[in-house]
């Protein structure tokens, strides 16, 4: 499950993964975003989330759909992840972005304060 929190003063729309997360729920979410006016910056934390069904294809799916959907130009995106596993997800998905010429710039971190200091600077 993912929730979503906007916070339309400082830009930021929070995604917070919990439990078992699937690539339906992420798109699902997503839609309603792109939606209701989307923020140019996001954090998807992934920290208390189960992705242990990921695969790369689902990753590159995901890549696709945001390229094909999504109205932001320009954006940031912090991926928070402590765990090995979700972490190189997030970078795999951060290399498929770049090899998609994604306008919005993601990068992967450890822990949720460098991921709101990067998006700060």
């Amino acid at each position: 499950m993912i929730r979503l929190s906007i916070d339309r003063y400082a830009k930021l729309a929070w995604f917070i993964g919990d439990g078992v997360v699937r690539l339906d729920d992420v798109k699902e979410v997503l839609e309603k975003f792109y939606v209701d006016r989307p923020t140019p910056k996001t954090i998807w934390d992934f920290t208390g989330a189960d992705l242990s069904e990921a695969t790369l294809d689902q990753v590159e799916e995901l890549v696709n759909f945001v390229k094909e959907r999504s109205p932001r130009k320009n954006g940031r995106n912090a991926f928070v992840a402590s765990d090995p596993f979700i972490y190189t997800l997030g970078q795999m998905y951060r290399i498929f972005a770049e090899l998609a010429d994604q306008t919005s710039q993601t990068k992967i971190f450890r822990t949720r304060s460098e991921a709101e200091e990067w998006l700060r600077g």
